[in-house]
């Protein structure tokens, strides 16, 4: 979404809108910024203090976190971050310019904070005031309050282009039927083999342990998880990112 000049007043006054980077003193809020995830069943680690902090600790000054305070207790956590980018400038199959723009990205697929419309543009409201051109929306579901909100709202409508250079994509689902001996069974001898020797060395680690992800709960344990695993791969250090840039559809 591409920013218009425009401002409108806090509509909800009982509730105050604060602003803080990752870079400043957001330890005095930590606290209530995880009890304010664990009331959120959407929540991912994208808005995970101690996991941000690790993730972006190169780029603390770039971090936002717009946090949604009533009588001392936060009631929603929403973290975006600032990134320098160049936008193509396309003329059919030639790309004639690459603009630069300042994007500030919303983490994670859904925000952390009240399903109501006040709070969605007292949100866009204070963020017109940072410099920035564009908002990137990544992976937002059509179900979800989010979308309906910048579909609907007369402020963002007033304020804001739509940009969707893929429009909406679906997500499917892969049924995964039958036995590991007959999915090895796809390929070649020698692919076979390969497995095989691959798995003798892991049993060779030691003891392992396997555990399913049936639950949205479980996704941030998981994702942890794989984050640490990640983080001793030659590609985690080579683009630093590793398991961080990934992400779960449904």
């Amino acid at each position: 979404m591409y920013g218009r000049t425009g401002q409108l007043s806090s509509p909800d006054s009982a509730c105050h809108l604060r602003e803080v980077r990752l870079d400043q003193d957001w330890q005095p809020f930590s606290n209530g910024w995880r009890e304010c995830n664990s009331r959120f069943h959407e929540h991912t680690i994208h808005c995970d203090p101690d996991w941000m902090e690790e993730h972006f600790k190169r780029q603390k000054e770039n971090v936002r976190i717009y946090f949604f305070e009533r009588e001392s207790q936060i009631i929603g956590a929403v973290p975006f971050v600032l990134s320098n980018q160049r936008l193509p400038c396309e003329l059919g199959p030639f790309v004639a310019a690459k603009l630069p723009f300042r994007f500030l990205t919303l983490q994670g697929y859904t925000p952390n904070m009240p399903a109501e419309t006040s709070f969605y543009d007292m949100l866009f409201d204070r963020i017109l005031q940072a410099e920035f051109d564009a908002i990137q929306l990544s992976h937002v579901k059509t179900p979800s309050f989010l979308w309906s909100n910048l579909r609907s709202s007369p402020m963002i409508r007033e304020c804001f282009s739509f940009y969707t250079p893929w429009g909406v994509s679906s997500h499917s689902l892969i049924h995964l039927s039958g036995s590991f001996a007959s999915y090895m069974n796809k390929f070649s001898p020698k692919a076979r083999k390969n497995r095989r020797r691959e798995i003798r060395r892991l049993r060779a680690c030691g003891d392992m342990q396997f555990m399913r992800v049936t639950k949205i709960s479980q996704i941030d344990e998981f994702l942890e998880a794989a984050h640490e695993i990640s983080q001793k791969t030659w590609q985690f250090v080579r683009y630093a990112g590793g398991s961080a840039h990934g992400t779960l559809k449904w």
